[in-house]
């Protein structure tokens, strides 16, 4: 299984923390965000795809073709969006069943993680109450998702991650 992990932003709202390195590899204590990432997939994963744009090349020299036993592959994108991010990178996924999209800037619990692959489907959220950014998550009556609102919201709601 491939993690594609999107790490092609700006990190703008992080000001002068993201000047000459990406957001991706601010570290927290030992590790960058990258590498905590990382470190929480499953056995099952055993690829990487990072879509990198700004300072990417400092994503490529830090990693190189392989981290802890697992292959890396880099795509470069524009920062138009995740799912055009992603669409660059479909020539490395087309032969894959499964595969995870992760964001760059978030850190991830192995024990989600592994929750989330359990399924054919999943996405992994959270219950967020009063006023917040992000895409907030419209689910159906079934419990899939119909939509991902970007923006503020308030009340009760689902935010993905």
């Amino acid at each position: 299984m491939k993690a594609v992990i999107l790490a092609a932003g700006k990190g703008v709202r992080m000001g002068e923390l993201t000047k000459n390195v990406p957001k991706p590899l601010l570290r927290i204590k030992d590790k960058n965000l990258l590498e905590y990432k990382i470190d929480a997939l499953p056995a099952e994963c055993d690829e990487i795809v990072f879509i990198i744009g700004h300072l990417g090349s400092k994503i490529r020299e830090y990693f190189g073709s392989e981290y802890k036993g697992k292959r890396i592959h880099y795509v470069e994108s524009e920062p138009l969006g995740t799912g055009y991010s992603l669409w660059q990178a479909k020539h490395l996924l087309s032969g894959d069943k499964r595969f995870m999209v992760m964001c760059g800037d978030d850190l991830y619990g192995s024990e989600d993680i592994k929750q989330c692959i359990i399924h054919p489907q999943a996405a992994l959220v959270f219950k967020k109450e009063g006023v917040g950014s992000g895409g907030k998550v419209l689910v159906d009556s079934s419990g899939f998702i119909e939509s991902i609102v970007e923006g503020s919201h308030a009340g009760e709601h689902i935010i993905a991650t």
